[in-house]
């Protein structure tokens, strides 16, 4: 009777010899297309008639029997060995392909890379190709962090590129900061950002921030990390803050704010070199605000807010308006919902 071969365990040899996939790909193959797993025969003289009961007792030989329950239970053991043993090469094989995928993956990038340098792109001087980059931006005030959009989509086409945009601080003064709750979202975007700003090297600095007043240590970090080089302000609360902290802002030229506020918040902070200031949606009473507790008006050129009635502008104004003020300008706005 045929008895199938057992397969050899692959871990139990020590020395690996090291050779080329394809070597094993032709060995696997030539030995599939030339081999025959062997079954064994398992017929005998009682599987016939598999029903004992056709059988009297002096035609069975017990003897016979237990040879044929001895056998089978050496060749079940022989395949229960086989069978994690070929596990074991299958994973191996599996193995040998997921290799071979990301030689492929690695064997593409190469040929991506060097033909980069047959490109016209690649002999382009770095001042050229800084200009182009200039006009890749999006059209906006601020920028996004987005992989989608510039400046951070053209650090993911070549090194060359991503070298350059990197080394170009102008490329990235301009940011809009969503800020909620201090969660682990947060501290990546917080990292983000702190990653992107930190490429302007010290150049004026445009941000925009909308703001969901939940937790303020992360505006309040990013501001104060920025302090001197924050130069234009803009910031959205998605509902009336009771209390913001904002640290001194001493490079600040422009401020916009959108929300309901109160006098608290605008006299919470020192920003001397303001010169202009958009205040919408402001529904508090500006009679509050003294101004020996703020700076913010004292040297303002454009101011821009909402009141609900003229007097509050007035006294607003007022603020600005003193013998060591600037006068303010022809440009400021009112904007009132006066009835008439």
């Amino acid at each position: 009777m045929m008895q199938a071969l057992e397969l050899e365990d692959p871990t139990a040899k020590s020395d690996v010899s090291i050779i080329p996939a394809s070597d094993i790909i032709d060995a696997l193959q030539n030995i599939l297309e030339h081999s025959r797993l062997m079954i064994p025969d398992l017929e005998t003289p009682y599987s016939k008639s598999p029903n004992p009961d056709q059988y009297q007792a002096s035609q069975l030989d017990e003897q016979s029997i237990n040879a044929i329950l001895t056998e089978r239970q050496d060749q079940l053991n022989a395949v229960l060995r086989n069978i994690p043993v070929l596990d074991t090469i299958v994973d191996k094989i599996k193995n040998i392909r997921q290799q071979l995928i990301e030689e492929q993956h690695k064997i593409v990038y190469s040929m991506n890379l060097h033909q980069g340098y047959k490109s016209a792109l690649w002999r382009l001087p770095v001042e050229v190709l800084s200009q182009i980059f200039v006009h890749c931006l999006p059209e906006s005030d601020y920028l996004w962090i987005s992989r989608m959009e510039g400046p951070m989509l053209l650090t993911h086409i070549c090194r060359r590129w991503r070298e350059v945009v990197v080394n170009m601080p102008s490329l990235w003064c301009r940011l809009t900061v969503y800020v909620g709750a201090l969660t682990e979202d947060q501290r990546n975007t917080a990292f983000c950002c702190d990653s992107w700003l930190k490429r302007s090297r010290q150049r004026p600095l445009s941000l925009q921030i909308y703001y969901v007043p939940k937790d303020i240590t992360m505006m309040y970090t990013l501001l104060q990390s920025y302090a001197n080089q924050i130069s234009s302000l803009d910031i959205t609360f998605n509902q009336e803050p009771e209390h913001v902290l904002l640290p001194n802002l001493p490079a600040l030229q422009e401020l916009m704010i959108y929300c309901c506020t109160s006098h608290n918040f605008i006299r919470s902070f020192s920003c001397p070199r303001l010169r202009n200031f958009r205040l919408n949606v402001f529904v508090a009473d500006p009679t509050n605000i003294k101004r020996s507790s703020c700076d913010v008006w004292a040297h303002l050129t454009n101011l821009e807010i909402t009141v609900q009635q003229s007097r509050q502008f007035l006294h607003l104004l007022h603020q600005c308006l003193s013998p060591s003020s600037r006068p303010v300008s022809s440009a400021v706005q009112i904007y009132s919902p006066l009835s008439h």
